[in-house]
């Protein structure tokens, strides 16, 4: 069942990377953070097996927008000099994330029930569209330029 979001994913990933191209690297990565956030927070709620899987698939589209934006921001606000320093902390702390991830979900469901898994990923997502935001703000003119 877990599965079906890395099928969004890769369903997805190029098809928004070019959006993103044509749109605006930022716009698409705050639609997916906005998207994955309620896609999870939904899941926390559904009790219907094929909502739920419908759920993780959409979640998985729109996770498929972050690492694509992600990696063409940092290529457009650094220089060349620390590209891929940055780049080589954003591949390790997706790395990290595949691995506490499990685990830490493993023990806040034991506690605190399935749900709670959901409701922690929706907010840490939360937190990543916050953080976005205020990447967003920051380097507003270096974007509007790289963007228009």
């Amino acid at each position: 069942m877990f599965s079906i979001t890395a099928f969004g994913t890769i369903l997805s990933s190029p098809n928004l990377g070019k959006l993103a191209d044509r749109m605006g690297h930022m716009q698409v990565l705050t639609l997916s953070l906005v998207a994955a956030t309620l896609f999870l927070a939904a899941q926390a709620v559904v009790d219907d097996l094929i909502a739920f899987a419908i759920l993780r698939f959409l979640t998985g589209i729109a996770l498929g927008g972050i690492t694509p934006t992600v990696v063409a921001t940092i290529r457009r606000l650094l220089p060349d000099t620390s590209v891929g320093l940055v780049l080589g902390y954003n591949v390790s702390a997706q790395y990290i994330g595949q691995v506490a991830g499990p685990v830490l979900a493993g023990w806040l469901g034991g506690i605190a029930g399935t749900h709670s898994v959901f409701i922690a990923t929706a907010i840490i997502t939360a937190v990543g569209l916050i953080t976005a935001t205020a990447i967003r703000r920051h380097f507003r003119h270096h974007l509007a330029a790289w963007e228009a």
